[in-house]
C-alpha cells in the first residue's frame, strides 16, 4: 500500500509540474509581446511524450516516414514532446538553412546522452560533444588533418588496396562455388557482410595502421568496433526520461560499459604501439603512416579543454571511425 500511494504521489507530482510548464513557462514574452510558438503535434502521451509514434518496427512506422506525415500536416515546422524534451522538427529548406547560418551558434550545442558518456569518452568525441572550446578545437584538427584533400589523396592507396583485394577475394569465392552452383555458374553473396568488411578494413588501416589479417585481436577489434556503432546509435529511454536510468531498461547501460571497456583496451594497445615506434624511429610531421601517427604529432606534450592528449587522441580516431564508416555506406549503392 505505501508503495503505491508513493507512485500516485510521484505520478500527480509529474503531471502538475508539466501542467505548470504548459501554462507559465511554455511561452516567452519579448518586451510584453507574446511570442508565438510552433504548433505541436497531437497524441502526445503525459510524461512519454510523442516517443510511442517513433517506435514502430513496420516499415511505414520509420522515424524519417512519420515526420514526413507530420510535417504535411502541421507545415515545414511543428514541435514534439520526446519525454521531458521539447525538439523542433524543420522540414523546409529555407527553414533548415535559418537554423545552420543565421541562427547557427544558437542551436550549435548537442543534448548529451548516454552513449557519448559512456562510449564517447565521456563527451570527448567532437561530433557528440557539447559546443564549446573543446569542440571547435578537435573539430578544426579533424576537418584540416583528415578531411583536407591532401590526406584524403595520401590515403588513396588504402582504399585502392582494399577495393582491390575484396575483389578478388569475391572472385576466388566464385572459382571455388561455380561447380556446385545451381544457378548456372552465378554464386549467391552475402553483399551487406561483403560491404561490411570492406569499410571495416579500410577504415582501420586508415586511422590505426592495422591489416584485417594480423590475427584474433584484430577480429575481436572489428567485432567490438561494431558493437560500438551499433550502440552509439541505439534509442535508449533514459536519454528522454533521465530519471529511469537506474532501470536501464533494454541494457543498454550494461552493454556500453562493457563495450566501452573494451573499445578502450583494444585502443589504448594501439596508442601504446604507435608511441613505441614513433620512438624508435623519430617519425616527423608529414611522414605519419595513419591518423592516429597524425593526433600524436599534434598532440603531443598538449592537453585541450577539459581531456588529456590521450583521450582526445582516442575520442578522435573513434569518431573519424563512425563518420568513415557513414560516408562509406552514403557512397556504396550496391546492385548485386
Amino acid at each position: 500500500m505505501d508503495f503505491l500511494l508513493i507512485a500516485i504521489t510521484l505520478a500527480s507530482s509529474l503531471v502538475f509540474k508539466f501542467f505548470l510548464y504548459n501554462q507559465f513557462f511554455s511561452t516567452k514574452r519579448n518586451n510584453g509581446q507574446r511570442i508565438k510558438r510552433v504548433p505541436e503535434a497531437a497524441g502526445a502521451w503525459p510524461i512519454f511524450g510523442h516517443l510511442h509514434l517513433l517506435t514502430g518496427t513496420e516499415s511505414d512506422q520509420l522515424p524519417h516516414k512519420v515526420l514526413a506525415r507530420m510535417a504535411e500536416k502541421y507545415g515545414p515546422i511543428f514541435g514534439l514532446k520526446l519525454g521531458v524534451y521539447k525538439v523542433v522538427v524543420v522540414s523546409d529548406p529555407k527553414v533548415a538553412k535559418e537554423c545552420f547560418t543565421t541562427n547557427d551558434l544558437a542551436l550549435a550545442n548537442r543534448p548529451k546522452s548516454l552513449a557519448s558518456e559512456i562510449i564517447g569518452y565521456n563527451h570527448a568525441m567532437f561530433g557528440v560533444a557539447p559546443y564549446g572550446p573543446y569542440w571547435r578545437e578537435i573539430r578544426k584538427i579533424a576537418t584540416i588533418e583528415f578531411l583536407s584533400s591532401r590526406r584524403i589523396e595520401m590515403l588513396k592507396h588504402i582504399r585502392e588496396f582494399e577495393v582491390k583485394s575484396a575483389i578478388k577475394e569475391t572472385y576466388n569465392y566464385w572459382l571455388k562455388n561455380k561447380s556446385s552452383s545451381s544457378l548456372n555458374g552465378a554464386v549467391k553473396m552475402e553483399m551487406k557482410e561483403w560491404l561490411g568488411n570492406v569499410i571495416m578494413n579500410t577504415m582501420v588501416k586508415m586511422l590505426f595502421g592495422k591489416e584485417c589479417s594480423e590475427g584474433e585481436g584484430i577480429n575481436k577489434a572489428h567485432k567490438a568496433i561494431r558493437r560500438f556503432f551499433e550502440l552509439l546509435g541505439a534509442t535508449v529511454v533514459a536519454d528522454f526520461l533521465p530519471y529511469l536510468r537506474w532501470l536501464d531498461i533494454g541494457g543498454h547501460e550494461k552493454a556500453m560499459k562493457e563495450v566501452a571497456k573494451e573499445i578502450d583496451s583494444v585502443v589504448e594497445e594501439w596508442l601504446g604501439e604507435h608511441k613505441r615506434r614513433r620512438d624508435s624511429k623519430g617519425i616527423k610531421s608529414g611522414e605519419e603512416e595513419d591518423f592516429m601517427d597524425v593526433m600524436l604529432s599534434i598532440c603531443e606534450n598538449r592537453d585541450f579543454p577539459g581531456f588529456d592528449a590521450d583521450t582526445s587522441i582516442k575520442a578522435t580516431c573513434m569518431v573519424r571511425s563512425l563518420i568513415l564508416q557513414i560516408c562509406s555506406v552514403l557512397s556504396c549503392t550496391p546492385t548485386v
